[in-house]
């Protein structure tokens, strides 16, 4: 026992950190976590990203996949849950939220008309977690009438809009503009024709603003062009010719991201997101592109279009938005 009692006067006190060694670790280790923590944020973002991305196409192929039976995808059919989310539930292998929704029981019906599904949702936006029946993607609609572009329980956006004074080119101009109409136009049931092509039309983007996927307002489920069509300008859809674009203050409300934090669901028709920089946008041609909040307002315009190159518009580039 001496000998041990011995050997640990021998050891000397038993040794720590130092103050100074303290602070230097939580030094070293701040540096590390300001170093890594950006790119954990970045690649979380992009994942999300990613997944919104996948959303959109997975709702563009089951529009592609309704198509193929022989059915136009119409923006809402009259019903009080008819609109176009609803007639793709049967191609996002949701049968079983549609059927849910012509059941006998109503507080069955009840719980189907509030269930917000995944496909519907972009993971950015966390801001619509607690909203029910939530909805961030819309359908083109083409060019809406000035005036009802701000109602937000518009049920007049149809192609007969402006057959009042003119149906000879009104018809013609409005179903040129849009990819997805309302059920009918005296009695027919209608098809966008892409003369455009495909690849410059798109069919679905985001919307930040937008309402309850089971809603049948234009605001809530499309978006579109605040315009005024000129009557006496002939057979022309050339912005500045025969289109007259709303406009609020010094911005048009119907570009994209305009008025992105400042306006209510079912408020604002037109492609949002927070995304940096612009919303991404599902093409007839089956890709997932990028719209850039920046690009100018014809080409915007432009992209609304399914055949308006038959109305005097120019064809879109790509390296345009």
């Amino acid at each position: 026992m001496a000998e041990f009692k011995q050997r640990l006067k021998q050891r000397g006190p038993r040794s720590g950190f130092t103050l100074l060694e303290v602070l230097v670790s939580i030094s070293i280790i701040s540096v590390l976590v300001s170093l890594i923590a950006p790119g954990v944020f970045f690649a979380r973002s992009a994942a999300r990203k990613l997944e919104c991305t996948n959303h959109l196409k997975n709702v563009l192929l089951a529009a592609e996949n309704h198509a193929a039976t022989g059915q136009t995808l119409i923006l809402e059919n009259g019903s009080e849950t008819g609109s176009w989310c609803r007639q793709l539930l049967p191609y996002l292998d949701l049968a079983a939220l549609d059927r849910a929704l012509n059941s006998d029981d109503p507080a069955v019906v009840t719980a189907a008309k509030t269930a917000s599904p995944q496909v519907f949702r972009c993971p950015v936006d966390t801001g619509h977690d607690s909203m029910s029946a939530s909805l961030n993607y819309v359908a083109n609609a083409g060019y809406i009438r000035n005036g009802f572009w701000w109602d937000v329980s518009d049920l007049s956006h149809t192609p007969d809009a402006y057959v009042t004074f003119s149906p000879a080119w009104s018809i013609s101009k409005t179903l040129a503009s849009g990819a997805v109409f309302r059920a009918t136009l005296t009695g027919r049931r209608l098809q966008p024709v892409y003369g455009d092509g495909r690849s410059n039309t798109f069919l679905f983007s985001e919307n930040v603003q937008a309402g309850k996927w089971t809603s049948r307002y234009t605001a809530d489920i499309a978006c579109g062009a605040d315009v005024t069509l000129d009557r006496n300008n002939g057979d022309t859809l050339e912005l500045n010719a025969s289109v007259i674009v709303g406009t609020h203050g010094a911005e048009t409300p119907s570009m994209i991201n305009v008025g992105l934090d400042t306006t209510l669901p079912g408020e604002t028709p037109r492609p949002s997101f927070y995304h940096s920089g612009g919303v991404e946008a599902a093409f007839a041609d089956g890709s997932v592109r990028f719209l850039n909040e920046t690009m100018s307002q014809d080409v915007y315009f432009r992209l609304l279009t399914s055949n308006g190159v038959i109305h005097g518009q120019k064809p879109v580039s790509d390296f345009q938005y």
